[in-house]
């Protein structure tokens, strides 16, 4: 009796494998096996997926490729001449050197069009400087410069004119203005000190003799502010640059010898006196440096 125990349970009680009852071990074993089938299988479908969308990422990328572009084409083929690969053979030349072959291929039109472009402007250039005279020359265009910068430069003086004082001002030698200032001598002056200088109500212009001395800031003092010996002050009437043109006039007078001259008066004064000529050069420092 006892033996037929054993024989029917000795399963149940057989020796443990890998310290596990052997029923444990076969069960864990069967469960993993199902584990890796079920991986395997949920792998097989994941790299389907990803195969099937890069497949179709590639057909959308040759859509686009093979999708015509007007714009790109026109820069491609019409402005850098550039051709597909598949005309290579029809340009290529018939010697190679290391493996490498030459192609033949135009100019590039950008470069033709810039040729061209360089030819009709010389053409244009050459119509404008040579036959029509269109265009100036060099030579014009700096003459012009010139004029134009010597303009700037009389505008210039001229504004500085109007600043003239007695610490500045000069006796003037230029023509035009000496005939200014003749006019005004002529309209305001000579009423008093006659026509050619000569002296009348007023002193004599053309002797060496002074009252309120001759030199240029001397003169412009008495112009503009008068005397107490009955002379106006004339700087209401007169702009400085008048004043100074008159009393300009007044000094080529000295030494002119008119008919019945008036007698002298005032202090004897050389016109080339030293002291003349030192306040004469300290006036024109003056005007130079301002100006």
């Amino acid at each position: 009796m006892a033996a037929n125990t054993d024989t029917q349970y000795g399963l149940f009680d057989s020796t443990p494998i890998a310290g596990m009852h052997p029923l444990g071990f076969y069960s864990l074993f069967i469960v993993l096996l199902v584990e890796l089938f079920v991986i395997l299988w949920l792998s097989l479908i994941l790299m389907r997926l990803i195969s099937k969308k890069e497949v179709n990422a590639m057909a959308e990328i040759e859509a686009k490729v093979a999708k015509p572009n007007a714009i790109r084409n026109f820069f491609i083929r019409k402005v850098f001449g550039v051709k597909s690969v598949e005309s290579d053979k029809d340009v290529m030349l018939d010697h190679e050197y290391d493996g490498i072959r030459e192609l033949d291929n135009d100019l590039p039109p950008w470069w033709k069009y810039g040729f061209y472009l360089t030819i009709l402007s010389g053409i244009i250039y050459f119509v404008g400087y040579q036959v029509t005279h269109t265009f100036k020359s060099s030579s014009e265009e700096y003459q012009s410069e010139m004029a134009e910068a010597e303009a700037s430069v009389k505008a210039y003086r001229a504004s500085l004119a109007l600043q003239v004082d007695e610490t500045n001002v000069v006796f003037t030698d230029d023509a035009k203005q000496l005939d200014l200032g003749q006019k005004i001598f002529m309209k305001n002056c000579a009423v008093c000190h006659g026509n050619a200088g000569e002296g009348m109500v007023g002193p004599n212009f053309t002797d060496k003799y002074w009252l309120y001395g001759n030199t240029p800031g001397d003169m412009f003092t008495i112009v503009k502010n008068g005397t107490s010996k009955g002379m106006k002050a004339w700087k209401d009437e007169l702009s400085p640059v008048d004043i100074q043109n008159v009393i300009g006039f007044i000094h080529t007078l000295e030494g002119t010898n008119p008919p019945n001259p008036k007698e002298p008066q005032g202090e004897l004064i050389e016109l080339n006196s030293p002291e003349l000529e030192s306040v004469e050069s300290d006036s024109a420092v003056s005007i130079e440096i301002k100006s």
